[in-house]
């Protein structure tokens, strides 16, 4: 991950895990690490019939971070918690795969689709928090997966959530670059951010060779 496109430079290939670390940088390297766990996860046997939905989520969070990423690059703001954002993004989803690993074990609830997406919906902020709370994440990278839709209050003080919020809209809206300018236009944290005359393809090219690197390394 460390020699590819997204991470070049001048010095050469890196041949040493401490200089690769270096290079990409532990956020980038805790990502990797999370994405590989929730794949392995997803994979058991038992979760079988709850894989697709657990490899969405997966999917989606992994665009959140590197959009974030992105966002993060274009912008220019200064002072932003870099693994905030990016762990932050990668973890958004973690109370929704937990949920699904506890509702695997119950096909009574399974069988009732409507149900699932409601606890999902109402219940994964709180699983997350706490699941963070267990995992010792600091308390900056907590708030940042589970805060990302305060940023639409037209007073909101975090680029964190900002920046994961517009994230999340345009990981939701792929393909849809129309409404996505749109968007950033009138979105008060596009706004905040500087991005409202941004091109949204702009920000996808920049999240995807990033995006590139993780996938190939959890290959």
């Amino acid at each position: 991950m460390a020699n590819s496109v997204a991470f070049q430079s001048s010095s050469g290939p890196s041949t040493e895990v401490g200089n690769a670390i270096a290079r990409i940088g532990l956020a980038a390297l805790r990502t990797v690490v999370l994405a590989y766990s929730f794949a392995r996860l997803r994979d058991q046997k038992i979760y079988k019939l709850v894989q697709g939905r657990m490899g969405d989520i997966r999917a989606h969070s992994l665009a959140v971070a590197t959009i974030g990423r992105a966002i993060y690059t274009l912008s220019m703001k200064s002072g932003i918690d870099h693994d905030a954002l990016i762990l932050g993004g990668m973890l958004n989803g973690v109370g929704k795969i937990y949920l699904l690993a506890e509702i695997a074990h119950h096909q009574d609830v399974l069988d009732d689709f409507a149900a699932v997406e409601h606890m999902l919906e109402t219940w994964h902020t709180k699983a997350a928090r706490i699941l963070l709370k267990e995992w010792d994440f600091p308390e900056s990278v907590a708030r940042a997966a589970t805060t990302i839709e305060t940023a639409r209050s037209p007073s909101a003080e975090d680029p964190v959530a900002d920046m994961l919020f517009v994230a999340d809209r345009f990981a939701s809206m792929r393909g849809q670059v129309e409404e996505l300018a749109r968007l950033l236009q009138v979105s008060a944290p596009a706004m905040r951010l500087g991005l409202a005359g941004t091109d949204p393809e702009k920000i996808y090219a920049a999240a995807a060779a990033e995006a590139a690197s993780i996938i190939k390394a959890l290959g």
